[in-house]
């Protein structure tokens, strides 16, 4: 299949993108219509665009849908750490040189595994039940609140405001209509909630409060201190991707464990293959889809002239099954020797919080081995993003197994 016929907001797209990676390698370099971007499949073209910012301008990751929603614009009058350049990306991350984990990472491994211990309870039912509700989100959602001293029991609405978020390029791209409009106004609403919410969480923090990530986010010993329009979108930032990639990679990985029961036996009788077995979700099924970039001059990649000022889609996740860096790509492996995946990004924009999203699903994993797992429902729905995947909801049976 052609990467131009590819319609990156169908229900069967998000739903099984894996029949598109197999069809995809080895076609030319074109613009998609469904998403008005050129797309880049391959694990070399991927990496070349993430490794060279001086082409390909991270300003894509908003201006390349923002744009095209006039009323949100608002909302994004100053760009995150994801959205900057060099040299303002590198300024930005030394004047908040701690703000992707806490000074001694290893300190919450302890709060995770409480937190695990205390989700598994709510799995552990005679009756189906919701696993991204009772499991997969309030785990991350709980550690990053933590660690910003906010609130972990408004985890709800973190979950609400940051999809809306991680849909913003889905609702960009909808055809114009009710259903379009109806988004937008959504979306304007939530963002509107969460930076309320956020202005008031730092005017009115307690002070005698333990030190949290907002502290260092904010510390005086910084040369340049950052403006709190800056502080307030660095924490939006942190609780949206503290909470999306290891909410979405955990359900994957479940999913996968139902998929797959040979290899989660494995993963039952050593739980020292839980790392593996994340690394392998992270490639096979992964949690990033695509991040998006705009030429700053004409570029020529296997060929194919992209001219200056032209949006382009890096397609991490069919990067991710490149033949040319993966044997059997389509397969699950769960002792893979190429550990080169693209899942969290690379170059200056790879992940802030990969050790924590990596601590917090190993964690999770090794508790979660000691259940067996079954649909409850096969109808999944799915994100409506074309930035992630994961279900937005996960109905599955569990049953005591493993280490029984």
């Amino acid at each position: 299949m052609n990467p131009a016929k590819i319609d990156f907001v169908s229900e069967a797209f998000r739903a099984n993108p894996l029949p598109y990676f197999e069809s995809i390698h080895g076609q030319p370099i074109e613009k998609n219509p469904s998403i008005g971007c050129w797309v880049l499949s391959r694990h070399e073209q991927v990496l070349f665009a993430l490794n060279n910012p001086h082409l390909f301008s991270s300003s894509g990751m908003g201006q390349a849908f923002v744009t095209r929603i006039p009323e949100l614009l608002p909302f994004f009058q100053t760009p995150s750490l994801i959205a900057l350049d060099p040299p303002d990306h590198a300024v930005l991350r030394r004047r908040a040189p701690s703000a992707s984990y806490p000074k001694n990472l290893k300190s919450f491994e302890g709060v995770i595994e409480d937190v695990c211990t205390a989700l598994l309870r709510n799995l552990q039912q005679e009756t189906p039940v919701e696993f991204v509700e009772a499991f997969a989100m309030p785990l991350p959602v709980t550690v990053i609140a933590t660690m910003l001293g906010i609130d972990a029991r408004d985890m709800g609405h973190f979950k609400r405001w940051s999809d809306h978020l991680i849909g913003l390029g889905y609702t960009a791209v909808m055809p114009e209509g009710p259903e379009r409009q109806a988004r937008i106004e959504a979306v304007a609403e939530s963002q509107q909630q969460f930076w309320t919410y956020l202005q008031e969480h730092l005017a009115n923090r307690p002070v005698d409060r333990e030190p949290d990530l907002i502290d260092q986010i904010i510390s005086p010993e910084l040369d340049q201190p950052l403006s709190t329009e800056e502080i307030l979108i660095f924490i939006r930032l942190l609780l949206v991707a503290g909470n999306e990639t290891t909410t979405n990679l955990l359900s994957l990985a479940i999913l996968n464990a139902i998929r797959f029961p040979e290899i989660w036996k494995q993963v039952q009788a050593d739980p020292g293959l839980c790392e593996g077995f994340i690394e392998e979700t992270l490639r096979y099924s992964s949690p990033a889809l695509n991040v998006f970039r705009i030429t700053r001059e004409p570029v020529t990649i296997d060929g194919t002239p992209i001219p200056a000022g032209e949006r382009v889609c890096l397609f991490l996740a069919a990067a991710n099954h490149d033949p040319q860096v993966y044997a059997s790509p389509q397969d699950f492996i769960l002792q893979r020797l190429e550990r080169k995946h693209l899942a969290f990004g690379h170059g200056i924009h790879h992940c802030l919080g990969v050790r924590l999203a990596r601590m917090e699903a190993v964690a999770a994993l090794r508790q979660l081995c000691s259940m067996d797992f079954h649909l409850a429902d096969n109808d999944i729905p799915w994100l409506e993003s074309i930035l992630a995947r994961g279900p937005k909801a996960l109905w599955v049976q569990t049953s005591k197994g493993g280490r029984a």
